[in-house]
């Protein structure tokens, strides 16, 4: 249910280095700052030291979409990717901006933003469902490219996931590595590479039917 600012109303914070996960409301975010990317500003500005690089464990990364992202009538899917990027020097906090399904679903499933800091010791994947998440292995899933990621986890856990995820540039830190998700949107600015510094295979996002919001 959307509140009265066109929001899902909750933010999800996960730290990879301690394997935890806590869930927010985001009414301290969503009266002052306006869409996915001040939020995403927000969120930054608040946890992240100017020092941390973009490959430190401590810098976040931001999964966020805005009010209008599965709204009924407008048809609206944009959200954002946000955090320090590795491809700009000098590294600064920057987004990619990306279509498809991806972010529409993120709202479907109860968030208005996912913010992942920390580092696995292992391959691992986010799970999002129907208000709950779950770090899984994603060991299985090393090695494989973004487009065959996505193939592999519909294969095994259904066609209406909806998957974001990087492939072997990604977990090289490539700089140039991109994020792919569903509808072939994909995200520039090296946060590829940042989700491989992390540890990160994949977000996959909530498969429930949900009817489209409509406002309040």
């Amino acid at each position: 249910m959307a509140n009265e600012y066109g929001y899902a109303g909750r933010i999800l914070t996960l730290d990879l280095s301690q394997g935890s996960m806590v869930s927010v409301p985001d009414r301290d975010y969503s009266d002052r700052f306006v869409g996915g990317r001040g939020f995403a500003a927000k969120i930054y500005w608040d946890g992240i030291s100017s020092e941390a690089a973009a490959f430190d464990p401590h810098n976040r990364l931001v999964f966020v979409n805005g009010p209008l992202a599965g709204f009924a009538g407008l048809a609206g899917s944009r959200w954002q990717i946000c955090g320090k990027s590795p491809a700009i020097v000098p590294e600064f906090f920057s987004y990619a901006n990306l279509g498809g399904s991806w972010g529409a679903w993120l709202k479907f499933c109860g968030y208005d933003a996912v913010a992942i800091e920390g580092k696995s010791n292992k391959p691992v994947y986010l799970m999002l469902q129907d208000g709950r998440s779950e770090i899984r292995d994603a060991s299985f899933l090393w090695d494989k490219g973004a487009i065959e990621t996505r193939t592999i986890l519909k294969g095994m856990l259904g066609e209406n996931i909806r998957v974001a995820a990087i492939g072997p540039a990604g977990e090289n830190m490539a700089v140039m590595a991109n994020v792919i998700a569903d509808n072939d949107a994909s995200g520039s600015c090296g946060f590829g590479a940042v989700m491989g510094s992390k540890g990160l295979r994949i977000v996959r996002d909530c498969a429930r039917k949900m009817r489209p919001l409509r406002g309040s």
